[in-house]
């Protein structure tokens, strides 16, 4: 009849068939999650502020490993560019946009560089749903 299972096996089983259903349902689940952000802007505002205030060593990790990687990503050139990202910044701040880098400085499939010729400005929205890809991989 049927087998008997530990509470670990259970486990294990739930586990390999919760990481399949995501795998099969992936953009549904991402698409769904976008559409509650945009529905309940507050909830979520207040949960990202909460779980700052709950977890500021992991915020401050996460903070340092992305100025890490700005800086690594720094070509030899920088110094002479550096005046004029910096007026890109202050640019994106006035018109309510952000920067972004068109080729990410951290991704699967390519790493790009913090240079003046990789920044753009984008609606923040628009920055959110391109995330971490390379245009190409978006096409």
């Amino acid at each position: 009849m049927g087998e008997k299972l530990t509470e670990e096996e259970k486990k294990e089983r739930k586990r390999l068939r919760d990481k399949l259903w995501y795998e099969k349902n992936k953009a549904r689940k991402k698409e769904a999650h976008r559409l509650w952000h945009e529905a309940n802007k507050e909830k979520a505002r207040a949960y990202s502020r909460e779980y700052y205030y709950n977890n500021k060593d992991k915020s401050r990790v996460r903070r340092e490993r992305r100025r890490q990687t700005k800086m690594r990503a720094r070509p030899s050139w920088y110094e002479s560019e550096k005046d004029e990202i910096k007026k890109l910044y202050r640019k994106a701040k006035e018109l309510g946009l952000v920067v972004d880098h068109v080729i990410p400085l951290n991704s699967k499939v390519v790493c790009g560089l913090h240079t003046l010729s990789n920044l753009q400005l984008l609606d923040p929205i628009e920055n959110r749903k391109k995330y971490n890809s390379f245009l190409e991989e978006l096409t």
